[in-house]
């Protein structure tokens, strides 16, 4: 669950290497607004929500579906959505990397709004047959 300031953080990883996944976020009764999903190989320097700027190219690059959107409060945003009447919407990325990240949910426009629900689907992929896919272990830390 989202809390009141439109913020989560869930953590992912896996016994090994992984090397291409994708991930789907699922919002229900969301508040209106910009919905942002912000993934970091590293743990976060905090467990609380952060300000993004609503005119950060890092939102206008992920909206174009480019990779590389940088936040300069660290990760990359990797899906970005707006939520309207009716407050659902998913966020929906797909990149390479390691064994596991941070994951941080969060709403752009500042303010309170109702705590809002969301389902997360992680998948693990290899590059070749060789190569084995792991199961992920997700942990909604915030």
């Amino acid at each position: 669950m989202l809390d009141a300031s439109g913020h989560a953080l869930v953590h992912a990883s896996a016994a090994g290497e992984n090397h291409h996944w994708s991930v789907d976020v699922t919002l229900r009764a969301a508040s209106e607004g910009t919905y942002v999903l912000v993934f970091s190989a590293t743990e976060p320097a905090t467990r609380e929500g952060f300000a993004i700027d609503p005119k950060d190219r890092a939102l206008s690059c992920a909206a174009a579906h480019s990779k590389g959107c940088l936040l300069a409060e660290g990760g990359e945003v990797v899906a970005v959505t707006a939520i309207g009447p009716g407050g659902a919407g998913v966020l929906r990325g797909t990149f390479d990397f390691g064994a596991g990240g941070w994951f941080r949910l969060a709403r752009v426009e500042p303010g309170l709004g109702a705590p809002a629900t969301f389902e997360m689907t992680l998948v693990s992929e290899a590059f070749s047959k060789d190569e084995a896919a792991y199961r992920f272990t997700i942990e909604q830390v915030r």
